[in-house]
């Protein structure tokens, strides 16, 4: 089980004004109490998503995001996505409770379906990722904690550009990412070429239960199929894994997965310590390991070992970071070779694949 993620607040942050939309009345109330209860938000307005209703919106409104559930049976639709962006120019949060083909628009992020039940541990799960997402988009450009960032970045690129790829044959992915992870992964997955030639295996902190939802959301856009890892498979080329709930998943000597149901590790479980250690032991050089964004230290020291053991090994960098927490870890112990958004990060493996 993991462990409710604050790690979202940031210090000197003003008042975030939220535009809510959903047509249930119960659901508006419901997210309206909740994000209210975080000292940095405040529900500008709560409409339904009917297109007259959101025309009469007044201009004058001035969120920061805006926040749109889609429900069943009312499709998200394109001509009142562009109506808000064109009147507020803001970015905009789309919760999708459908399979729906929603336009690529700038500045739209979308999330999965999401259980609007407060007392489940994914509705808790879903407040944290949006509260996290809220703030990270209404950061200042000129925050100078990012200009720094944006510094070191570039220092640990330039160290690490003269690496000899030919060195390199990579047999395996592995992947760790916890609060931001799920739309971090929504960036990066899609541009993995269709024709990859080794699996790439993902650690994810979630609820239980939660992996199905995330993991039909990503495959949407991902053009390589995901499942989720079971004991004694190997992974194949070309495939996407995920650690399934409540165990480690590590690959053991002969190369197949196994499940180890011992206690958590970083007060969590799955952890990507224990998948990063076990690649590291036995892929060695033929490793390549990326830390995405998440709070805490889970996987860190073992990227760090990744690299140690001749692997390659890359992190997310501060600016596109939700919580740079185990990425900046991992930089901190000097474990990572490329430190890079999540575009550029899928790029730049694609010299090493």
């Amino acid at each position: 089980m993991v462990k409710p993620d604050r790690s979202y607040q940031i210090k000197e942050v003003t008042m975030i004004h939220i535009l809510l939309i959903a047509n249930s009345a119960v659901d508006r109330g419901l997210l309206q109490s909740t994000l209210k209860r975080k000292s940095h938000f405040q529900i500008a307005r709560a409409v339904s998503s009917d297109l007259q209703e959101l025309q009469a919106l007044d201009s004058k409104i001035k969120p920061d995001v805006i926040l749109m559930i889609q429900q069943a049976g009312y499709p998200c639709n394109q001509q009142a996505l562009e109506l808000l962006r064109n009147k507020y120019r803001v970015p905009v949060i789309v919760s999708i409770c459908e399979q729906t083909s929603l336009p690529h628009l700038p500045d739209v992020f979308v999330f999965p379906k999401i259980d609007l039940r407060p007392m489940s541990d994914e509705f808790n799960f879903w407040v944290n990722e949006l509260s996290a997402l809220i703030l990270k988009l209404s950061r200042s450009k000129h925050d100078s904690a990012v200009s720094t960032a944006q510094a070191s970045s570039r220092t640990v690129v330039q160290n690490a550009s003269s690496a000899d790829k030919s060195k390199h044959r990579i047999d395996i992915i592995v992947i760790g990412a916890s609060t931001g992870g799920p739309q971090t992964l929504n960036t990066f997955l899609p541009l993995l070429p269709s024709d990859l030639r080794v699996p790439v295996v993902i650690v994810q902190h979630m609820p239980v239960n939660f992996l199905p939802v995330l993991t039909g959301w990503l495959q949407n856009d991902c053009p390589l199929p995901i499942q989720i890892a079971e004991k004694g498979e190997a992974p194949k080329p070309g495939r996407v894994y995920f650690a399934p709930d409540n165990f480690h998943l590590v690959i053991d000597k002969n190369k197949k997965f196994d499940l180890i149901d011992t206690p958590p590790v970083h007060n969590v479980k799955p952890a990507v310590s224990y998948l990063f250690k076990s690649v590291a032991e036995i892929y060695q050089e033929r490793a390549l390991g990326i830390l995405f964004t998440g709070m805490g230290k889970d996987g860190a020291k073992e990227l760090a070992l990744i690299k140690e053991k001749g692997g390659v090994t890359m992190a997310q960098d501060q600016e596109s970071c939700i919580i740079f927490g185990m990425p900046k870890e991992a930089i901190r112990l000097n474990g990572a070779m490329f430190v890079l958004p999540p575009e550029k990060i899928a790029k730049k493996l694609r010299e090493f694949i």
